[in-house]
C-alpha cells in the first residue's frame, strides 16, 4: 500500500547527500538537504541490520523517492569506517538505480567519519 504523500518534505528542499550506516539493531541514515539546508535522520523500516549494504542502499533510494516525491540518482562511496557509506543524491527524470564510485581525494561529507 502506498504511503501518504509527505507534504512536509516538499517544503524542506531537496536531498543532496546521505550518510548510511549499520548499527546492531538497524540501518540508520542522515539526509543532508540543499537550500535552505538541514538534516533529517532516521532508520530504514523493514531492513534487517544483517542484510547486505546493497539492499540497504536500494531501500534508502526508494525511501528518498517516496518521501520527497521525485526521482533521484544515488552514487555511493564507502567510507574508512566499516559499514558506513556516503551517497551523492541528484534529481533525475527517470530515477535510475544505485551507482557505486570510489572516494575522491580529500573528499569529506559532513557527519561522515
Amino acid at each position: 500500500m502506498p504511503r501518504p504523500r509527505q507534504d512536509w518534505c516538499s517544503r524542506l528542499g531537496r536531498p543532496a547527500a546521505v550518510v548510511l550506516f549499520r548499527t546492531p539493531l538497524k540501518w540508520r541514515f542522515a539526509v543532508y538537504l540543499a537550500e535552505p539546508g538541514g538534516v533529517l535522520d532516521g532508520a530504514l523500516p523493514n531492513e534487517s541490520p544483517g542484510g547486505s549494504p546493497e539492499s540497504a542502499q536500494e531501500a534508502m533510494h526508494r525511501w528518498l523517492e517516496d518521501t520527497f516525491q521525485r526521482p533521484v540518482t544515488m552514487a555511493w562511496t564507502p567510507t574508512d569506517k566499516p559499514d558506513w557509506w556516503t551517497g551523492d543524491v541528484t534529481a533525475t527524470r527517470s530515477g535510475t538505480a544505485v551507482e557505486q564510485r570510489e572516494p575522491l581525494a580529500n573528499e569529506h561529507l559532513p557527519g561522515a567519519p
